[in-house]
């Protein structure tokens, strides 16, 4: 009794919630917290995941240690409670597992599968959505649950799964350096810091390269090689753990408040990461605080210490897939609806359904009839089924008569509890004029373990097909006349949760209408990644059409095959491998005189040796009431890796007219939330009318720009950051790869429908230009005061059309102009390139260089505001601060005085070495000149006189020696080899002294006059001649360059 309780209670509860959610979010989750405690959540392990039952029990510890750990984390306000874990078919069933009810593959909150390229086994989280919105999927690969290294890599496995929940479930980002995303900023004293959330984690700059110290650019920034190195022995901080998770003292989310003065979590609001770029500068706590788990007090701490209670698991196996495709033949599907309805059923039975898959039919009108039972799907069933499809269409319509039966095939009654599980594909095409209603079942509906996806047919379809899917996690399409939406629909809704190996990708769908005699011919390229069981299939119908189709190969072969006329269809199957290159297909109209009107659609299997190109698409909202925002999200991946630069164009059709659809971008703007993560979106806001609004996908690679981006994931710019202490060697897979060309290809994807009701017409501006993320400043000028500002232009209406203009504010405190205080704007004089009132189209780059009114040795923080032509203005940018100090004037001073030190040390030396070559080349070189002059005995005589004179009075000695012996003429012998002057003099050539002793006087120097080696054996009058007529190398002088010349026999100096 109590069980029944406690199920009935959780139903009732989901009731509420999902009727609740109706008109707002679009989520496959079922994820629920009740009184603090976390139910419904999936853990699906991929059919890729080779079979190991240590593989579970090891998930069920982890998740245990997890649990307790998002309880602490959380402050005591939740924890995990109950896990539901879905093995695939593949595997063998055991006796404690219990059969798949509601839990599917594609709707797992946590996703265990194998890592995809070269990304490793790094944990992570796929989100495509904006701040405080719940993501995709958690991706775990069974290494990382597994090998207790990578624990040591990433971070224990609770701390690491704990950073990637509050991704998906409460929407917040990482507070670390991405790697397209500064390392450190500017703060606002004007300072650098590296990028962190909490400031109290301390560490060291490093130069990644070196190991060495860092440099300093212009900017005040460190250099692009530098990075932070935490402190792990540091006890200063507890937070935060979307900061770096693995850090040792991490514990915590960070909030804009400390606690209790401890400032070990205090959030900091100025550091440019994710986090605060996304969500305005917001705290994780604060944006949990607004999230619905926790909104108004709700789920107040428990104030327990420890978990209260370990969660419960429950192993549920996949089934195979059964499906009742239940189908309108009232009287208003008579002619071309119920035409193009049998051809997409049987094109659905026939090429899409996989072998072990069960199908059953059912129609109906005023009442519902049961056509088929259940039936098991294979070669010889498929052609039995198409025979079971109907004819004819007549009477009303009752929707709910023909769910009723469909749930009779499934063993379903909604009367009693059952655990039996199936889908439905429901199409209609007329209001709901026979009772029962969808309204008179969807409280029960919404309690089975269901999933309905349906298709609208023409604008008059009951409103209520977008309730049956709203309520069972299903998928809603809408179909009119000219397009192949059907077909789009059928292959859409029947692909989920089917292992992509096992699905068709789609390159071609298309309407096509030819005159009276006309003849088409298109190209479709086929590419390596899909070359197995390719077929071409064409529409027309069966009474009137007269058509001629041919399949022509790369090779110019052409194969063809004969029309199926009971169902006005003609396949042509390509086996394996198929050829990879462009195809081409030729219809002629043979009827000259009547138009015909053939759809096709091309599809093709992957290939046996490598992941697929897919392409998908989806709407953020099934339902939407003007001004909420509805994004569409594209995904382009090769297995979990992106493909970036695509070419992506959608195509919007309400009640058989286009609008104008949604610009997408991968480019981080915008609706947009991580750069080059192969997920393309865009704001659509271009309603005309209440209604189904449905959407088409073509994607094309762009010549060599498309590229394959290896090392990253679908959906996530960057995952838990790995721990760079750990050695690199032993991260298998981490390491970052090369961008790969995808090469030529082609996908279609349909991303079914969304209903606009209210103000959804175009005469009214309801929506603000789309808050810039991208804001970038740098100093252009110290001397001029010049900032210059960039960022991609916003909208009129979110990313849609032009903004009026733009107001851009700063401050030199970074809080006050967060809390708007004091701020400053610049005004349109202040502006030196661009205009504020003239904005670009969105999407393109803005430029401004802006005057600030003073630099220093401070900070300027920026913001700018986008305002459109009604008044309506976008929430304030991303914060950018920027230093105004004079970096590039220092760093240049200290480069000159370097450079200048250099270039005159070169020149001395080259000065140096040219002065010694030239000596020693002149010393060499010089020749001998004849003796020109003799002087006569008198004045040999007189010269040795005076010669002895000055000698005697800078040597005492020699007096005394000349009072001794009066008569003696000799001098001391000088050092041989030289000639010595003291002041002015005549030369003393006394004849019989030693032509090594000779010497001279010059005034006021001690000159020595080394002889030069040509004239070292050559006799004294030789030498004494030689000098006189100043034929001695200058660069056998010592001291300063004289010269020597006779003048009555006198030396002068010069």
């Amino acid at each position: 009794m109590l069980a029944t309780d406690a199920t009935c209670l959780v139903k009732g509860v989901f009731l509420i919630v999902a009727t609740t959610l109706l008109f707002h979010d679009a989520t496959s989750s079922r994820i629920l917290l009740v009184k603090n405690k976390y139910i419904n959540v999936v853990v699906g392990i991929n059919d890729r995941v080779k079979e190991d039952p240590n593989l579970i029990e090891k998930l069920k510890q982890r998740l245990t240690e997890a649990s307790a750990f998002l309880y602490a984390a959380t402050d005591q306000r939740t924890y995990l409670k109950e896990i539901h874990i879905l093995v695939p078919g593949s595997w063998r069933r055991r006796a404690h597992y219990s059969n798949a009810e509601w839990e599917q593959y594609d709707n797992s909150d946590v996703i265990v599968d194998l890592p995809s390229d070269h990304f490793g086994n790094r944990p992570y989280t796929s989100k495509a959505t904006q701040c405080g919105e719940q993501g995709n999927y958690i991706h775990l690969t069974p290494d990382f649950i597994m090998d207790p290294k990578l624990q040591t890599h990433y971070g224990e496995f609770d701390k690491a799964f704990v950073h990637e929940w509050a991704h998906f479930r409460w929407g917040v980002f990482d507070e670390y350096a991405e790697d397209d995303m500064p390392a450190f900023y500017i703060d606002s004293n004007g300072k650098a810091e590296a990028v962190r959330c909490v400031l109290d984690v301390t560490g060291t700059l490093r130069n990644i390269r070196t190991g060495g110290d860092c440099t300093y650019g212009t900017d005040g920034l460190p250099d692009g090689d530098c990075r932070f190195v935490d402190d792990r022995s540091s006890t200063n901080y507890d937070g935060s753990l979307m900061y770096k998770q693995y850090l040792p003292k991490v514990q915590r989310f960070c909030d804009q408040h400390s606690s209790g003065g401890w400032t070990a979590n205090l959030h900091n609001r100025q550091a440019p990461n994710k986090q605060n770029q996304q969500c305005g500068g917001k705290s994780v706590w604060e944006v949990m605080r607004d999230h619905f788990d926790f909104q108004n007090g709700f789920n107040p701490s428990l104030d327990t210490v420890g978990l209260p209670e370990v969660p419960t698991f429950k192993v549920v196996h996949q089934q195979a897939k059964r499906t009742v495709i239940v189908l309108d033949v009232s009287a208003s599907m008579k002619g071309e609806p119920l035409t193009q309805l049998r051809q997409a059923a049987s094109n659905l039975i026939t090429s899409t359904a996989e072998d072990g898959e069960q199908i059953g039919i059912v129609t109906f009108s005023r009442e519902a009839t049961i056509r088929s039972q259940l039936v098991t799907i294979n070669e010889r069933t498929r052609s039995t089924l198409v025979t079971k499809l109907p004819t004819d269409a007549s009477g009303g319509t009752s929707v709910g008569a023909g769910i009723l039966r469909a749930f009779d095939v499934l063993g379903i009654k909604l009367n009693q509890d059952s655990k039996d599980t199936g889908n439905l594909l429901v199409i209609s095409d007329g209001a709901e004029n026979i009772r029962p209603l969808i309204e008179d079942l969807q409280d029960r509906i919404a309690t089975k373990n269901i999933h309905i996806n349906t298709v609208a047919i023409g604008p008059t379809a009951s409103p209520n097909l977008e309730v049956l899917a709203n309520l069972t996690n299903g998928m809603t399409f809408y179909h009119t006349t000219g397009t192949n939406t059907l077909n789009e629909a059928f292959g859409t809704s029947f692909n989920k949760n089917k292992a992509v190996q096992n699905r068709p990708i789609y390159l071609f769908s298309d309407v096509m209408t030819l005159l009276g005699g006309e003849t088409l011919i298109r190209t479709v390229q086929i590419d390596r990644t899909i070359n197995r069981k390719a077929e071409f299939i064409f529409g027309f119908d069966p009474y009137f059409a007269s058509l001629s189709i041919v399949v022509i190969k790369p090779d110019r072969t052409e194969v063809t095959n004969t029309a199926d006329n009971v169902f006005g269809v003609l396949r042509v199957k390509v086996q394996s491998p198929v050829q990879v290159g462009n195809w081409r297909f030729r219809i002629r109209n043979d009827d000259a005189q009547n138009p015909a009107k053939v759809t096709v659609t091309i599809q093709s299997f992957s290939s046996a040796e490598e992941d697929p190109i897919v392409a998908t698409a989806s709407w953020s909202r099934m339902a939407v009431v003007p001004p909420e925002r509805q994004v569409l999200y594209v995904y382009v991946s090769k297995g979990y890796t992106p493909v970036i630069n695509a070419e992506v164009i959608a195509e919007v059709e309400i009640a058989g007219n286009m609008t104008d659809a949604p610009i997408l971008s991968d480019d981080g703007t915008g609706a947009d939330v991580n750069r080059n993560d192969g997920i393309y979106s865009g704001y659509f806001t271009n309603f005309i009318a209440e209604g189904r609004y449905n959407v088409k996908v073509r994607v094309t690679n762009k010549k060599s720009v498309t590229l394959i981006a290896h090392g990253k994931s679908l959906g996530s710019s960057k995952s838990a950051l790995p721990d760079p202490l750990y050695d690199q060697q032993n991260a298998e897979g981490t390491k970052q790869q090369q961008e790969e060309e995808t090469g030529p290809f082609q996908r279609v994807a349909n991303g079914g429908s969304f209903t606009c009701t209210g103000a959804c017409t175009a005469d009214r501006d309801q929506y603000p230009p789309s808050r810039i993320t991208d804001l970038r400043a740098r100093l252009v000028s110290f001397n001029k005061k010049e900032v210059e500002l960039r960022f991609k232009a916003p909208g009129d209406d979110l990313m849609y059309g032009k903004a009026k203009e733009y107001n851009i504010y700063y401050s030199t405190n970074f809080d006050n102009l967060y809390n708007s205080i004091g701020v400053m704007a610049i005004t349109p004089d202040l502006v030196k390139e661009g205009s504020l009132s003239t904005p670009l189209e969105a999407g393109q780059e803005e430029k401004f260089n802006v005057i600030v009114p003073q630099v220093g040795d401070f900070a300027y923080t920026f913001t700018v505001v986008a305002v459109d032509d009604v008044g309506n203005k976008s929430p304030r940018s991303n914060f950018i601060t920027i230093s105004a100090n004079d970096h590039s004037g220092k760093v240049k001073t200290w480069v000159v005085c370097v450079i200048l030190f250099a270039i005159a040390a070169i020149i001395l030396l080259a000065l140096m070495v040219f002065v010694l070559l030239y000596r020693r080349k002149i010393r060499n070189s010089q020749p001998e000149k004849p003796i020109q002059k003799n002087l006569s005995a008198s004045e040999m005589e007189k010269a040795n006189s005076l010669r002895i004179n000055s000698m005697t009075r800078l040597d005492p000695t020699l007096e005394s020696t000349k009072k001794e012996s009066p008569k003696k003429k000799r001098a001391p012998k000088p050092p041989t080899g030289h000639m010595s002057c003291f002041e002015p003099c005549q030369l003393n050539l006394k004849k019989g002294i030693r032509k090594t002793d000779q010497r001279a006087s010059v005034p006021a120097r001690h000159l020595h006059i080394e002889r030069a080696p040509k004239y070292e054996n050559a006799d004294f009058k030789t030498y004494e001649n030689a000098i006189l007529d100043n034929n001695v190398p200058r660069g056998h002088v010592r001291s300063t360059a004289f010269l020597i010349e006779k003048t009555n026999t006198v030396i002068h100096k010069i």
